[in-house]
């Protein structure tokens, strides 16, 4: 599979999909994001001549707080997806 098949179907293979579909409602999924991050060979990196890259799948849910056991029970299921690293965090918007 070419990179550009890869950036056309990372809902699928990110998992955004599995979290669009199973996220418990009460905690109010509002935004899925995709970040990427490009690594060119070189400078320590693979000489094969093929890109690498990192990547962070990002879920904003309003309700995490509310609703704190089944949230810490969602992110549990992520991590037997073979997800890397899963965490919850909250925003001080007030720091």
């Amino acid at each position: 599979m070419d990179a550009h098949s890869l950036d056309r179907s990372w809902t699928y293979w990110s998992g955004a999909d599995y979290v669009v579909e199973h996220i418990p409602k009460s905690l109010h999924l509002e935004r899925v994001t995709f970040h990427k991050l490009l690594r060119q060979p070189g400078a320590g990196h693979s000489s094969q001549g093929k890109d690498n890259f990192s990547y962070v799948l990002m879920c904003e849910v309003g309700e995490a707080l509310a609703d704190i056991n089944h949230a810490r029970e969602f992110v549990d299921t992520l991590k037997y997806r073979q997800c890397g690293v899963t965490s919850m965090y909250v925003i001080d918007h007030f720091f």
